[in-house]
């Protein structure tokens, strides 16, 4: 599907139906925008003619690109950028390819995205813009699609750390998923921070307008902005995932400890009942009346004994994971106190114990 835009300092959408003819709608005053989504050959090499693009473009465009990139060709400005979209519940990013010319706009989609809507109908009321804006306007919507998922990764990771805590299974598979957006993420937008930045500053040799400077310079900032909480994100992932290991390993642990000291209560308590399970004939025990109930009596005191030695040198009862749930997320608050202390010592200094009686210091000054 084809969309064409015309600019003469109002903005007139007209949608390109049979019969109408682009060259000489570009020879009028103004300049024009042609969307193209989910675009077949034959359209892509009728724009390619109208407006004399180059055949390597032309391949590009119909061949998915994973980064984004700026090229300089003659007469145009060759740009692809990415969009943030959801498929089936998880994140990717779709490619949008962009000729800019003195006086067109060519942008070709493989689907519709919510932001060439907002940017249509910010300039149907706006007058003067040239494509270089309209362009900007454009990567600045993407730039910040990517904030407001971005934004929403701090709760979201202080989730996973609470899960993390608590040793719940269920977040290796969100970390894991996040991650991967993270990644993904990631990859993009360093090469798209560099196409911002070439087209700002002119790097390329092609010259945009000021207010479309303006406009690439801040998404510049804040797809900088954005990469820095990304690496954040991506290490204190790591970090959760790490203390769920360690919760996983430290539970592992205590299973190992409790089983570790049975075993040592129940040694020496086989060890009696194997003794007194030979079959010696001289066996005194053996015919003493009480014998039995003696040796139950051996055994579980010794049994109980052991038990209370292992509690005692703490083998045995932990702390439990609410009690430290509770403390954790304090982080540096826990300090605050301490940088207080020096500023209590010099106010005592001056002033005074704040409990001392005000007519026993006049007695002393009068003394």
């Amino acid at each position: 599907m084809i969309e064409l835009f015309h600019s003469t300092g109002t903005f007139h959408p007209v949608r390109v139906e049979p019969g109408v003819d682009l060259a000489e709608l570009r020879r009028r005053e103004g300049w024009v925008w042609v969307d193209v989504v989910a675009p077949d050959n034959r359209e892509v090499s009728a724009l390619a003619a109208e407006f004399g693009l180059e055949a390597l473009d032309v391949g590009d465009v119909l061949d998915s690109t994973e980064y984004p990139n700026l090229e300089e060709r003659a007469g145009y400005l060759f740009v692809i950028a990415h969009s943030p979209s959801v498929d089936r519940e998880r994140l990717r990013t779709v490619e949008v390819d962009a000729f800019l010319g003195s006086d067109f706009l060519i942008t070709v989609r493989q689907e519709q995205l919510p932001a060439f809507d907002a940017v249509a109908g910010s300039f149907e009321a706006s007058a003067g813009t040239g494509p270089d804006d309209f362009l900007a306007l454009l990567l600045d919507i993407f730039v910040h699609r990517i904030r407001l998922l971005v934004d929403n990764l701090e709760a979201e990771v202080d989730r996973l750390e609470a899960m993390a805590i608590i040793g719940d299974p269920e977040v290796v598979q969100q970390l894991q998923g996040l991650r991967r957006d993270v990644v993904r993420l990631r990859r993009v937008l360093i090469p798209q921070r560099e196409v911002l930045r070439a087209m700002a500053r002119s790097l390329r040799g092609f010259v945009v307008s000021d207010s479309a400077r303006s406009t690439l310079d801040s998404s510049f900032d804040d797809c900088q902005r954005v990469l820095e909480e990304l690496d954040s994100a991506r290490l204190l992932l790591a970090s959760a995932l790490d203390t769920y290991r360690a919760t996983v390993a430290e539970r592992m642990n205590e299973v190992m400890k409790v089983l570790t000291v049975f075993s040592a209560i129940v040694l020496p308590l086989g060890l009696i009942a194997g003794l007194y399970g030979m079959n010696f004939v001289n066996m005194p025990e053996l015919s003493w009346k009480y014998g039995y109930f003696a040796l139950l009596g051996v055994m579980g005191s010794v049994g109980l004994g052991l038990w209370i030695y292992f509690a005692r040198r703490g083998f045995i009862g932990r702390p439990r994971v609410p009690r430290i749930d509770r403390a954790v997320g304090r982080g540096l608050a826990s300090f605050v106190h301490l940088t207080l202390v020096p500023a209590r010592t010099v106010w005592n200094a001056v002033s005074g114990p704040e409990d001392s009686d005000p007519d026993d210091r006049s007695e002393v000054e009068t003394g």
